[in-house]
């Protein structure tokens, strides 16, 4: 986290109960960080419960391209604005979005 620039000025950082969080998180259940900062964003998800296909959608106005890759090489299925993957339960994943 703190290689992606953590505690600094330019790196704002969203928590999922945040109105303005900028992602939609749907099929597993989550709580998940978000960090953003020259031009991407860390998106860190936990799952609490038994697991399950996440499906991730970026939100209008991030200004992100939409590339999504997972820190661990988990396989990303690409959808329309925004992904999906496994998520196994009581795990988490980071996910790198550009």
């Amino acid at each position: 986290l703190y290689e992606f620039g953590y505690g600094e000025p330019g790196c704002k950082v969203f928590r999922d109960w945040d109105d303005n969080f900028p992602v939609t998180i749907k099929g597993v259940d989550y709580s998940a960080l978000a960090l953003s900062g020259n031009g991407k964003m860390l998106l860190i998800i936990c799952d609490y419960g038994n697991g399950g296909t996440a499906e991730v959608t970026l939100k209008p106005g991030t200004g992100l391209k939409g590339l999504f890759r997972c820190s661990d090489n988990t396989p990303v299925k690409t959808l329309k604005n925004g992904c999906s993957f496994v998520l196994p339960g009581n795990d988490f994943r980071i996910l790198t979005i550009e």
